[in-house]
This record gives C-alpha cells, structure tokens and sequence, in this order.
C-alpha cells in the first residue's frame, strides 16, 4: 500500500550514502545521521498513524483567516484548551461579560474565535480546538521532520503518506547504520586475526 513511500526512503538513503564519497562511510557523516535518527524517532513519537488520517480528513473542515504563524496558532490553542479544561467556556452570555474582565493573556488569544472557524462555525468548544490542535501538531511536525532530512513536504499529498514515508526513512537509515556497524566489526576482527596469526 505504500510502496511509493518505501521507494522514495530506499532512494533517498541511497542519495545520502552516495554524496558521502568513494571513500566510503566517515565516521562524522555516519554520526550526524545516527543524530538525525534519534532526533527524528523522538518528533515522530509525538504523532501516530490515525492523528495523520484524522488530520487528513479534517484538514478541509478548518477555514483559517489568521496571519499568526501556525506554531504560535498552537501555543494559542493549547492556552484556550486549558481555559475551557479549568472549566470556563468561549461562548454564551456569561463568557461574554466575563470576557470584558479576562486576564490580558486570555483577551490576547480570543482572535481564535472569530478568525479560525471549524465547519464554518466559531472555533469555541473543547472539539473544534482539539481538532484545529490535531492538524497543527501532526503539520508542525511533519514540517520539522522534513527540514532535517531535507525533504519537500509536497511530496506526498496526505500527511499519512508523509508520515509513513519518514518511519520507512528512519527505517533505511537505521538498517545502513547497523551495516556500516557490522561491516566494521567484521573487519575489526579480520584485522585482528591477521594481528594474531602474524605473532
């Protein structure tokens, strides 16, 4: 089912050992990519294969008309999450008049309200911030994972497809690192039987 993907990771390992010379593997370079596993394992962690498919098909339900970045757009919407979970609400008479007095950094987050909207409808309730929350979180990082390996996000049309192209990335790159890793082992002890049958 995502043999594009697998293809595009294979290919895309194969690139990165290539640009590395006929010298074959440097320790830095084989390094730098161990740390680009670990960093990419630990972004990946944060998302899962169904918060890719519901961000997919809630993508189109969200209409925003903000001009905030979309990671301050989440910062903003984790904020009203923590209101709403305290037990206060975004909507009704109440919320209107205690509106007026609201801490300055609660007033500062209300944009939300009137310029991001969720099937056409206020973004004011625990669902429709969980759910522009979900698609924020799954873009954010999918975005972070591209920027370390160098990708382009388009690539792929869905962010299912993006997310199982980076686990089978992390797959190939961990499956060239325990290469490299054997390969030197090996000739570590062809070496040094060499040494001891010489002695």
């Amino acid at each position: 089912m995502y043999d594009c993907e697998k293809l595009a990771a294979k290919e895309m390992i194969k690139a990165i050992v290539e640009q590395w010379g006929d010298d074959g593997f440097k320790e830095d370079k084989l390094h730098r990519l161990e740390e680009k596993i670990i960093f990419s394992q630990s972004l990946i962690s944060r998302i899962t294969k169904d918060k890719c498919e519901d961000a997919d098909k809630s993508l189109y339900r969200i209409t925003n008309y903000t001009q905030k970045s979309k990671s301050e757009l989440l910062m903003d919407i984790n904020a009203l999450l923590a209101y709403i979970e305290d037990g206060n609400t975004l909507s009704g008479y109440f919320f209107s008049l205690r509106k007026m007095v609201a801490p300055k950094l609660l007033k500062k987050r209300l944009y939300l309200i009137d310029e991001v909207y969720v099937d056409g409808k206020s973004c004011d309730t625990i669902d429709s911030l969980s759910l522009v929350q979900n698609v924020l979180k799954v873009d954010l990082t999918l975005n972070d994972l591209t920027n370390i390996w160098g990708t382009q996000q388009q690539e792929f049309a869905s962010y299912d497809q993006q997310f199982h192209f980076f686990n089978y990335l992390m797959l190939e790159a961990i499956d060239c690192v325990q290469g490299y890793n054997l390969a030197s082992l090996s000739l570590e002890n062809v070496k040094w039987g060499l040494q001891r049958n010489s002695l």
